[in-house]
């Protein structure tokens, strides 16, 4: 380090002690570089929040090894829904919906979102058993936060209500915010160059996707709809934000009735709603399992504070079939075979820890992530996914060298370690460890990580 260097951190030291803040808060202020994802469910799933990190906002690692972070204690335990604010004075504050139907909603603090103080649920309903999907949003023009939710009265159609509050444990009544005329959940708002942009999932039956309305305020009821859809058919929770490095918007959003598969979109101009373009799967990679998310941006400090902390997990790994594009090496049943991606719910039935390999560390291992005790193995030619029982031979038919692809050698094939010249590859669908001989042997035995 250079001496100008040493200078101005003990400066920053000293003014930081002498003003009343800890230099590791101060280092929270840095230049954002990275995005912490929450979301619930994971692999094994469970309702909590969960942790994922990213450098450029596409591809997840899993902190806690995809477990749960923060875990609650009062009421349901149900934690759905998880939303992370940074707040005016550089903390956090985490909030989540409650279970399915209850009028209070989740909050903790966070200086750090290493630890978790002040667990409370708040009611912030006083008409019905529902607040889903609480988010917040700064409001300059009253100078206090501005809490949504998704709610209804008496069974009617779902609507977006809000509470004021300036420390997220005093709150104002609520009252609606937005309706468009119809059903609707999962408000998402962004604000930029003036505008306030609100996604929501349209919940008519001909709908079941994301939708927008724009106001140049926070005023409830001033928020005018937009026409386009935003997102493919049956998607729910948007999850909005800006790049850090680009003039580009992105928005995650979850197919609900595939088990754990989240969508991305993208635009480069936010006042254009036709400018939303779906990504392609193998374009990014979300956490196994992943539930209705939101992102926040980090430091460099507060995302290696986070890494120590939690530790980082395994990254899922999908395996493309090089010869039948759009189909994923997955579990069913218990047997490894491909499928179409369409087919594939839970989503995570086709997502994979690489770990290494149970006989041979220079090897590799598929670990499921949807179940960290069963693996990828042989027997009998055939591939199943089996509990390990810790034997040196379900360990020998667990392990695999990675090859360059026998098809494709930009590409990847799984050579078995105890059958040298026999590879996983495909046959009707089903996976089988076997020796390769032909053109269509090759073909089939070849794979691309996405």
């Amino acid at each position: 380090m250079k001496k100008n260097s040493l200078i101005t951190l003990a400066l920053t030291f000293v003014l930081c002690m002498f003003i009343g803040v800890n230099p590791k808060e101060a280092k929270a202020a840095d230049p954002n570089t990275a995005y912490i994802l929450s979301y619930f469910g994971g692999a094994p799933y469970s309702e909590s929040v969960h942790f994922a990190f990213s450098s450029d906002g596409k591809f997840w690692t899993p902190l806690h090894n995809n477990n749960g972070i923060v875990n609650a204690t009062k009421g349901t335990k149900s934690v759905r829904d998880p939303f992370v604010l940074r707040k005016q004075d550089n903390t956090f504050v985490v909030m989540a919906t409650q279970g399915w139907d209850t009028n209070s909603i989740y909050i903790w603090d966070s200086t750090n979102l290493s630890s978790f103080t002040n667990e409370r649920l708040v009611q912030v309903n006083n008409f019905s058993g529902r607040a889903w999907a609480p988010q917040a949003i700064w409001n300059p023009a009253a100078n206090n936060y501005m809490v949504y939710w998704t709610g209804n009265v008496n069974g009617g159609a779902n609507r977006t209500y809000y509470n004021t509050t300036t420390d997220f444990v005093n709150f104002s009544t609520p009252n609606v915010l937005f309706d468009p005329g119809y059903d609707e959940i999962d408000a998402d708002i962004q604000y930029w160059n003036g505008t306030y942009y609100l996604y929501y999932k349209d919940e008519r039956s001909t709908g079941k996707r994301i939708l927008s309305a724009t106001s140049n305020s926070l005023t409830p009821g001033s928020f005018v709809l937009q026409s386009p859809t935003l997102s493919p058919l049956n998607t729910e929770g948007p999850a909005s934000f800006k790049s850090i490095t680009e003039n580009k918007w992105y928005m995650y959003y979850d197919f609900f009735n595939n088990g754990g598969k989240f969508g991305l979109s993208y635009n480069y101009d936010i006042t254009n709603p036709n400018g939303w373009i779906a990504e392609q799967p193998d374009s990014f990679s979300a956490p196994a399992g992943v539930r209705h998310g939101s992102i926040v941006k980090v430091s460099a400090w507060e995302l290696n504070n986070l890494k120590t902390t939690w530790g980082v997990g395994y990254t899922q790994t999908r395996w493309e079939s090089s010869n039948y594009p759009g189909s994923y090496i997955r579990h069913q049943d218990s047997y490894g075979r491909i499928d179409a991606d369409a087919n594939i719910n839970p989503y995570s039935d086709s997502q994979w820890n690489m770990v290494p390999g149970l006989a041979d560390a220079s090897g590799v291992s598929f670990q499921s992530t949807l179940y960290p005790d069963r693996y990828l193995r042989h027997r009998n030619g055939e591939v199943f996914l089996d509990t390990t029982d810790n034997s040196t031979v379900f360990k020998a038919d667990a392990t695999w060298y990675k090859r360059p692809g026998l098809a494709n050698s930009s590409q990847v094939s799984f050579e078995s370690y105890n059958y040298p010249g026999e590879y996983i590859r495909h046959n009707n669908s089903l996976l089988y460890r076997q020796p390769i001989v032909t053109a269509l042997d090759r073909s089939d035995a070849t794979f691309s990580q996405h």
